[in-house]
C-alpha cells in the first residue's frame, strides 16, 4: 500500500474482496476519469451523438421529465413488484443520463439503483424510499433544468 501511495494510486482493492467492493471502486475510478464537471459540454455531446443542439435540448428535457416522473413513482411505491418496475425504468434513465453527458445525474441514479436493490419489500413498506436519495435526485433535476435555461440565454 505504501508503494501504491508513492505511485499516486488513488484506488485499490484488498483481499478478501466482494463484488460490491469491486463495483464501488470501478465507479470511483470512472468518476475520477470523467472529470469534475457534472455536465458534459453540450457541443461535445451533440458531436458524439451526431445530433444538433435542438435535438439535444429535446432529449435533455425528456430526460428531466422522465426523471421527475420516476421520482414521483419512487415516492409512491410500496410493493416489491413496484420496486422492480422502478428498477427497470431506472436503468433506462441512467443510460439516457450517461448518453447525454449528465454525469452527476447518472451517478445519483446508480446510487438509487444500488439502494433500491438493497431494500427488502418489508423495509420499503415500513420506511419508504430514503429521503436523502429522493433529495439528491431532485437536486440533479434542478441542476439540469438550470443548465438548460442557462444554455438558452448563452
Amino acid at each position: 500500500m505504501q508503494k501504491a501511495v508513492l505511485l499516486s494510486v488513488t484506488q485499490y482493492i484488498v483481499k478478501p474482496y466482494t463484488r460490491a467492493n469491486v463495483v464501488e471502486k470501478i465507479h470511483l475510478v470512472h468518476a475520477n476519469v470523467a472529470g469534475t464537471r457534472s455536465i458534459e459540454e453540450s457541443s461535445v455531446v451533440c458531436a458524439r451523438l451526431g445530433v444538433d443542439s435542438e435535438t439535444y435540448r429535446t432529449l435533455m428535457e425528456s430526460l428531466l421529465q422522465d426523471a421527475t416522473e420516476w421520482t414521483e413513482l419512487l415516492l409512491g411505491t410500496r410493493s416489491l413488484a413496484g420496486q422492480q418496475t422502478l428498477l427497470v425504468r431506472l436503468n433506462g434513465l441512467k443510460g439516457s443520463a450517461l448518453s447525454l453527458g449528465a454525469r452527476t445525474m447518472a451517478a445519483q441514479l446508480r446510487t438509487a439503483e444500488e439502494t433500491l436493490e438493497k431494500i427488502e419489500a418489508k423495509d420499503q413498506e415500513k420506511f419508504g424510499p430514503p429521503d436523502n436519495l429522493v433529495a439528491a435526485i431532485k437536486h440533479e433535476i434542478d441542476v439540469l433544468q438550470k443548465y438548460l435555461q442557462g444554455s438558452t440565454h448563452a
